[in-house]
């Protein structure tokens, strides 16, 4: 395994903000690539000419364990957790995708890349980012992030509604399956990520699979030899000219006939702060969600029993207990 992926996903990101100014910032600027970092922790770097491509990944990872980095077990293809580490998550999720956009930049990849932070607190980082920055977002045409669990989806579609056209994302399946042996395709089964908010100014926003699963447990696990594909396949289109040449449909902010107000239009309108009131507000939302990354209702059973609440018999009745939560399981 490449060791500045070893790096990044040993390092405790759970709060990114010291490692982005100790190893982040430093790592991009040795490679003689300008960096812009804002009080949230955001990092931009601009791109060398007037590129219309913007690579997104976010900084920040799920990890109960407020100190200390990781143990690795690393096999001929895949990196997961040392056994014993019951709290953490391996951190692919988005550590691979920094990984993508940090090699990409190594080889001299033309596009804008944007680290961000909070996205896995409802993307309070991005938001930061574009009160104060909308007239960069809206120079670009396209944003590619790699955070998708799996192989093979590009998400055009996430909580917002539509963010990218199926015109796009099949045309980049296309190109990709063509220079490895991958199985990308279009898919509107997104949740969020961070550049859904970037969909309001940037017309073609995707989510691309990136090689992990079961992310936010320690059952996670990362394929490190498809991600190296994905970088090599992705500098092969560059080579070509196969990036800047695709093509665009949607225009910004048109999320189509999907779009949920009944479910995300008030946490974009007034954002809430508190994962519990988010909870409270939304049990269908976190529900999809616990469901996309794998939780069933054994693994929240016995969460909650090692927390130590008391269970009165059935998962129905826990409703009320949880005064722990927010201070102690902050994810």
């Amino acid at each position: 395994m490449n060791d500045l992926l070893r790096q990044i996903l040993v390092a405790n990101r759970a709060e990114p903000m010291a490692w982005i100014h100790s190893f982040l910032i430093p790592h991009i600027e040795k490679m003689g690539w300008g960096a812009v970092v804002d009080t949230e922790g955001n990092v931009y770097v601009p791109p060398l000419t007037d590129t219309k491509l913007l690579f997104v990944a976010h900084t920040d990872t799920v990890d109960n364990m407020a100190n200390g980095d990781r143990e690795l077990e690393v096999g001929d293809t895949l990196v997961e957790l040392k056994p014993g580490q019951a709290n953490r998550s391996l951190g692919s999720d988005d550590g691979a995708g920094v990984y993508a956009l940090l090699r990409f930049m190594e080889a001299g990849v033309d596009a804008g890349y944007l680290f961000t932070t909070g996205e896995e607190t409802g993307g309070t980082g991005i938001r930061f980012f574009i009160e104060h920055n909308r007239e960069v977002l809206e120079r670009y045409d396209m944003c590619i992030e790699l955070d998708r669990k799996g192989f093979n989806e590009i998400i055009t579609t996430q909580c917002v509604g539509v963010c990218a056209s199926d015109e796009f994302a099949a045309e980049l399946s296309s190109r990709l399956n063509g220079v490895y042996n991958f199985d990308f395709f279009p898919s509107d089964d997104g949740i969020y990520t961070d550049n859904a908010d970037l969909s309001e100014y940037i017309p073609e926003c995707v989510n691309l699979a990136i090689g992990y699963e079961g992310n936010h447990t320690n059952k996670e696990v990362l394929d490190y030899s498809f991600v190296e594909d994905l970088v090599d396949a992705f500098l092969v289109l560059e080579e070509a000219d196969l990036l800047s040449t695709l093509p665009i449909h949607r225009i910004a902010g048109d999320y189509g006939d999907d779009f949920l107000t009944d479910v995300y239009s008030t946490v974009y309108a007034a954002p809430i702060h508190s994962v519990r009131d988010f909870i409270d507000e939304y049990p269908a939302v976190v529900t999809e969600f616990l469901l996309s990354v794998g939780v069933d209702v054994a693994e929240l059973d016995e969460f909650a029993k090692k927390a130590g609440y008391t269970m009165p018999g059935t998962m129905d009745s826990v409703e009320g207990q949880c005064g722990r939560y927010d201070a102690d399981y902050p994810y």
